[in-house]
């Protein structure tokens, strides 16, 4: 029939890329359109002809914010038959935009964006950046002088982003700013292959000097296919963080952790929970709830809690997973 279900496979490349190149592929499940491009809103042509079912062959292209329509091959912008929106393409990572929907139907068009972090190469070391001052703008994050990560906003997280080992300077401008201006914050960190992965968190406040990063190592080793491990970072200036899940035995993740710190980490088995925050030392002591969502085994999660500050930013906190060793055996059990 027409409206079977129809199911197909396909192949994401995973080779290793330069820094500050990100990789684009599309595909197009609205059977009843015509082969689709993906441009820039700009106009400029990212991906030429993806046909219904068929993977577009990879492109790598430069990292940046980039606002992004899928419209019939050699169409302009304002034929769009979907609209992506404004995509932050950071380095070392692949990007499939999926067309979904139907023309004709009653399933309006729209695309689906997957992110998937490429292979790294040997030796190097992942590094995730976080922003957490209340009152620093959005930032471009470079690496020397490349562009890695475009337009970080406050209680956002890269994933770990591949970077080669040894010395850099990683630099937070003002997001969309030439790479020439000067930095909102900089400092020099060392790549070690011994701590092969890292979140470095930009803390505290632009308005009283007290703005720095962060440096914290993310402990992968071993974490099994079952268990997903946790870390609490605090970036909520002259508090403290207390986490636990909401779960019938309250497992605590963190008690008292002081402002501009990672807490131990925390193993828990895959499931569905919920995390309650706790901060205190501030004017009136808040409690936050993350709601729930599934934690799989194989997985390292940062929760980042943040806010507060002079400008009396709402306090929240957000969650980032990395794959690290996820299998079959990884989804969490039924109950």
């Amino acid at each position: 029939a027409a409206d079977a279900l129809e199911a197909a496979l396909y192949e994401d490349i995973l080779d290793p890329i330069d820094p500050g190149m990100a990789r684009l592929t599309a595909i197009s499940t609205i059977a009843d359109a015509p082969p689709l491009d993906v441009l820039t809103t700009a106009g400029g042509p990212l991906l030429q002809g993806v046909s219904y079912g068929a993977q577009f062959g990879t492109v790598n292209i430069g990292t940046g914010l980039q606002s992004l329509v899928m419209v019939p091959a050699g169409g302009a912008v304002e034929s769009a038959v979907v609209a992506i929106g404004d995509v932050p393409l950071v380095t070392g990572t692949l990007y499939t935009f999926v067309a979904l929907g139907t023309l004709e139907g009653d399933v309006v068009p729209s695309a689906l964006v997957l992110a998937t972090p490429v292979n790294a190469d040997e030796g190097s070391v992942r590094v995730r950046v976080a922003h957490a001052s209340p009152d620093a703008p959005a930032v471009d994050v470079y690496a020397g002088d490349t562009l890695i990560a475009p337009a970080l906003a406050l209680g956002e997280m890269t994933g770990h982003i591949a970077l080669p080992a040894g010395s850099v300077t990683l630099a937070l401008r003002p997001a969309g700013g030439p790479a020439a201006d000067a930095p909102v914050l900089s400092a020099d960190v060392t790549l070690d292959p011994a701590t092969p992965a890292l979140t470095v968190a930009a803390v505290g406040e632009l308005g009283d000097a007290t703005l720095a990063l962060r440096v914290f190592p993310d402990n992968m080793a071993d974490i099994q296919p079952g268990s997903a491990r946790l870390a609490v970072i605090n970036g909520v200036p002259g508090a403290t963080v207390s986490a636990a899940l909401a779960d019938e035995s309250g497992t605590a993740l963190v008690s008292a952790l002081d402002f501009g710190a990672q807490g131990a980490t925390a193993n828990v088995p895959a499931s569905e929970f919920m995390i309650m925050v706790s901060i205190a030392g501030v004017e009136s002591p808040v409690d936050l709830v993350v709601p729930a969502e599934t934690y799989n085994g194989g997985m390292y999660y940062s929760v980042l809690v943040f806010g507060g500050g002079a400008a009396g930013v709402p306090f929240d906190a957000r969650v980032a997973g990395t794959e690290v060793n996820v299998t079959t055996d990884s989804l969490p059990k039924p109950a």
